[in-house]
């Protein structure tokens, strides 16, 4: 009988919420409209032609015309016959764009390390980067054992997208030189060489501008779909604190937990048709159709959720449903703030920093929307074997923990409402 009792009470409270929701229609039709407009927002992106054409990049071939070395001197150790002419011909191959001056020196010692106060006629750093280095280990007459090692000035940050110049480039030109000098002097014809390089371990990506434009604005314009829904859902909730109406349920003999589940199941039971939405529109209009479409509902349902959470968080604090009202617009939108740091400085914030950040459910969203866009430009999209594998060999962040912090925030809110 107690639980029959209960759940014909949670029943009626859920009614009677519905009820509140049909009774002010004008805020009924905003929050139907606002995430209507997102989605009609998404599709008309998608729909613009040639916006989500794939552009692939890898693999890509590269010839030694396309090659380009800005070094103006080219340092070399030991000096011998070999050597001096293997570098002769590097510089051949690497003058075709740039005069480079080959300098051979006694030993490594005289460029390891290879540092600015080495060369006192450089009269500034700019100048100074214009130096390269090779030191031959082991380079044999027979040709069997050969080593080298290339260095640069260690003050300059060496990108590895500029593929076609710098280390590259002079790794091909030695690499050439010196087969072709053994070729030469065994009388054989020098073999045809082509490079092929792509990016390793990192998997095939294509380049889609329509998910690097949702990147951009996705997360937002999704936020700003729900922010009058998050506010309103804690003005709801004060307006029934501050009318006393709680109050009187609670002392006629309702269980508190009782009241709080009512607001949650008609909340999400409202909001549930845009999750519905959602998972469709991405997973079958062409956003995420590499995508998992369970795991695309769960990543909608867990952010829904964390709104309901957040409106009940909030709504503790006040007695004033216009105070209420403004103070969640302004936090529902400053939790997400802090997404632009990580745009901004992904590379320096450590793995553990986005997960902190990542404790406004807003931030770990936008999170979430990142983490798909790489899949799906991995042409792989988000599937069960890849949820708790991290994006790439320096980027450990992972769908399985951003969905872990997700499930946080929710608790984190939800005990603290409590």
């Amino acid at each position: 009988m107690g639980c029959m009792l209960l759940m014909r009470q949670l029943l009626l409270l859920v009614w009677k919420n519905f009820l509140l929701q049909v009774r002010r229609p004008i805020g009924t039709v905003v929050e139907l409209v606002f995430p209507l407009f997102a989605l009609v927002a998404i599709l008309g992106i998608r729909r613009i032609p040639g916006l989500a054409d794939l552009m692939r990049t890898c693999p890509v071939t590269f010839q030694s015309t396309e090659f380009n070395f800005p070094q103006d001197y080219l340092l070399y150790a030991p000096p011998n016959n070999i050597t001096d002419a293997v570098m002769d011909e590097v510089a051949n191959k690497l003058s075709s764009r740039h005069n480079v001056v080959i300098m051979p020196v006694a030993s490594q010692d005289v460029f390891v390390p290879l540092t600015l106060d080495m060369f006192p006629e450089i009269e500034d750093s700019y100048n100074y980067t214009r130096y390269g280095a090779v030191y031959f280990d082991q380079l044999e007459e027979s040709g069997k054992d050969l080593s080298y090692t290339i260095r640069f000035p260690y003050e300059i940050s060496w990108f590895t997208n500029y593929v076609t110049e710098d280390f590259t480039s002079l790794f091909r030109a030695l690499e050439e030189s010196i087969i072709e000098y053994y070729a030469n002097q065994t009388d054989r014809a020098v073999p045809e060489i082509d490079l092929k390089m792509k990016q390793l371990p990192f998997p095939p990506t294509a380049f889609n501008f329509f998910l690097q434009v949702l990147d951009l604005g996705l997360g937002l314009l999704v936020i700003i779909s729900f922010l009058y829904t998050a506010a309103t859902i804690t003005k709801e909730l004060v307006i029934e604190k501050e009318t006393r109406i709680r109050e009187s349920m609670l002392m006629m003999g309702l269980r508190q937990w009782v009241l709080w589940a009512s607001w949650f199941i008609k909340q999400l039971l409202f909001m549930f048709v845009w999750v519905v939405a959602y998972t469709i529109l991405f997973k079958y209009a062409g956003v995420w159709p590499r995508s998992d479409g369970f795991l695309i509902f769960i990543f909608f349902l867990l952010y829904i959720t964390s709104i309901i959470a957040y409106g009940f968080f909030i709504s503790v604090w006040f007695s004033s449903p216009r105070i209420a009202l403004f103070v969640s617009f302004v936090v529902f939108f400053l939790s997400y703030i802090p997404s632009f740091f990580i745009t901004g400085f992904d590379q320096q914030i450590p793995y553990n920093g986005k997960l902190a950040l990542a404790l406004f459910s807003n931030t770990a969203f936008d999170l979430r929307l990142r983490v798909i866009s790489i899949l799906e430009q991995s042409q792989l999209g988000l599937q069960w074997d890849n949820v708790s594998e991290p994006l790439s060999i320096d980027n450990p962040l992972n769908m399985g923990a951003v969905f872990g912090m997700l499930i946080f925030d929710i608790l984190l809110y939800m005990i603290i409402a409590w």
